[in-house]
């Protein structure tokens, strides 16, 4: 969940650094840690594109690049129950599971 939380704010460091021309040691490095966000981001797409592939399953593939949105989500619902821990300590939120059924893939 620290994860889920933190994504939202290095972003918003990132787009800071880009608008305000913030340089971290000196003028070399400036964004070195946003261009090191960006790679892992590129990479963790890159995998949850082959994932699907290597299980023979190729239609699922191009569903990898919505992983951005997806994390973007983990973290809303991440806020979202750190706000009901705060507010509603005892309150237990219940999903519904076996609503839908699985297909195999390919």
């Amino acid at each position: 969940m620290v994860f889920a939380l933190a994504n939202p704010l290095l972003w918003a460091g990132l787009a800071a650094a880009l608008i305000l021309d913030w340089r971290l040691w000196g003028s070399g490095f400036g964004l070195v840690p946003g261009g090191g966000l960006l790679a892992i981001n590129i990479l963790l797409t890159y995998l949850a594109m082959i994932g699907p592939r290597r299980r023979g399953c190729d239609d699922l593939s191009p569903y990898g690049l919505t992983v951005v949105l997806y994390w973007a989500l983990v973290s809303w619902a991440g806020y979202r129950g750190l706000w009901q821990l705060i507010t509603r300590p005892f309150f237990w939120e219940k999903t519904t599971h076996g609503v839908t059924g699985s297909r195999p893939c390919a």
